[in-house]
């Protein structure tokens, strides 16, 4: 089995059945947690006796990644000496937020826990399936203040950045328009397909592509269309431009997340009318506008297309069953 297929595996089966999952009103010591940005809410309770941590249990109203982080944290620290746990904990930790192709820590290559290592494939899983080790660090300190990850947020995967001048943004998800000011400081939290998404002063702002100079980013260039190409293989590369339009709060692309019905290209002449049907996760969605503006865009750069027609849907409903399995698996929405 390989580590994609354990992890998938262990995260479902810990989701449905997640071990010491009860509220324990004489723990030593109670560590709220909230991941603001997925909806993740965890209670962790542990109990301490002689340098030892003799239980440690949970309840969360979250995604299927946090409650099975949380249930596997729980089977392996219960029992555990409170230096073995905060080294665990610190490593685990350290695994979660590095890079996706780093090699494990020696201490967790050989433990279960070790298939956890796989949220790395999906960023935005992995402040879900951190949100219990946090708990847990900052029960080993003594501290049962809340823990929030839009205050740890800033790890390897956000990017500093101080605009270099004036910039369109719109906040997410009401899908306001406002205007950036030259020298404000921030963070990119994702910058997939060409546009980015950033944390500034407690929102979050998309900035389109075209705007990346004002990042101090490079825009992304169009694809490259052969001139014998075939009406197939062009209607190809339209699917593939789709697949660079980002949910903005997600690293998941709009065609996994199943939002495009209908894709069809018409040559005209020498150029080509692309007409695109595409819907909503929720039809009242603040982004609807900005979502189909990009997709207009993104294909509009396409050579030899000189006409799009982008519309918005809502027959059938969308549904989370339209997303592909990987789409799910990395929202948390698997069943």
């Amino acid at each position: 089995m390989t580590s994609a297929a354990l992890y998938r595996e262990q995260v479902l089966e810990h989701a449905k059945s997640p071990r010491h999952f009860r509220r324990v009103d004489d723990a030593t010591i109670h560590v709220p947690g909230n991941n603001p940005l997925c909806g993740d809410k965890l209670d962790l309770y542990i109990t301490f006796e002689n340098d030892q941590v003799v239980d440690v249990s949970f309840q969360a109203v979250a995604c299927a990644s946090c409650v099975a982080s949380a249930s596997m944290l729980a089977e392996l620290l219960s029992g555990v000496t409170c230096p073995e746990a905060s080294s665990l904990t610190d490593s685990i930790r350290q695994m979660l937020n590095s890079p996706a192709d780093e090699a494990l820590p020696e201490d967790l290559a050989n433990l279960p826990i070790a298939a956890l290592k796989e949220v790395r494939q999906h960023p935005s899983r992995v402040k879900c399936a951190s949100l219990a080790w946090h708990a847990m660090a900052a029960a080993l300190d003594g501290r049962d203040e809340e823990i929030s990850t839009e205050l740890l947020m800033y790890s390897n995967d956000s990017e500093p950045f101080t605009l270099q001048r004036e910039v369109a943004a719109v906040i997410i998800p009401a899908g306001m328009q406002v205007t950036l000011r030259k020298g404000t400081n921030g963070y990119i939290t994702q910058g997939l397909g060409g546009n980015f998404t950033g944390y500034v002063d407690g929102s979050l702002f998309r900035v389109d592509g075209k705007d990346a100079d004002a990042l101090g980013k490079e825009p992304v260039k169009p694809p490259e269309v052969p001139s014998n190409i075939s009406d197939e293989d062009f209607e190809q590369i339209i699917w593939q431009q789709l697949k660079t339009c980002y949910d903005p709060e997600i690293p998941v692309d709009i065609v996994e997340l199943g939002l495009i019905y209908r894709v069809e290209a018409e040559k005209v002449d020498e150029d080509r009318r692309v007409e695109v049907d595409m819907t909503l996760t929720a039809p009242g969605c603040g982004m609807g506008d900005i979502l189909i503006e990009d997709v207009r865009q993104k294909v509009a750069i396409v050579p030899t297309v000189n006409e799009v027609r982008g519309e918005l849907v809502f027959d059938p409903p969308w549904n989370h069953m339209m997303m592909s399995d990987e789409a799910r698996l990395q929202t948390g929405m698997m069943y």
